[in-house]
């Protein structure tokens, strides 16, 4: 926006409307993409739980806890000699909790990189992104 009109006649703004024009813009633009940063970081959550909710992640937790427990009883045993060996079912589970956390980290990372593309978003692209699309996702 570079002109105005004053009593129907067109002229051009002066550098204080221009800049007062140019902040109102940004504070606008910064509302929306503050909003969407909402958005994706509430779509983030809903897929991770949908993956894995926050029980089976809990659940996770503790098996790893436990396991590494046994570990660190049998170094302490006798140091520097005592291995725990792994059940094939401890091993399992800390397959599954591996991937539990590559899932929850691919999902993080991609929410960071939706957030951060969201400031080079013109205002018809802001108005028009939609964080529920499985194809932001990909």
């Amino acid at each position: 926006m570079s002109k105005k009109k004053v009593n129907g006649v067109e002229v051009d703004l002066t550098q204080e409307e221009k800049d007062e024009f140019k902040t109102r813009e940004t504070e606008f633009n910064n509302g929306i993409k503050d909003d969407l940063k909402g958005m994706i970081k509430i779509e983030a959550s809903r897929r991770i739980d949908g993956a894995y909710p926050e029980w089976q992640q809990r659940n996770y937790i503790a098996a790893v806890a436990e396991i590494h427990n046994k570990e660190i009883l049998a170094m302490k045993a006798i140091p520097f000699v005592a291995q725990y060996k792994l059940t094939t079912e401890e091993l399992q589970t800390m397959r599954d909790a591996d991937a539990c956390k590559s899932a929850i980290t691919a999902i993080r990372t991609k929410s960071n990189q939706l957030e951060t593309s969201l400031d080079s978003m013109t205002l018809a692209q802001l108005e028009a992104f939609d964080p529920t699309d499985d194809s932001n996702w990909i």
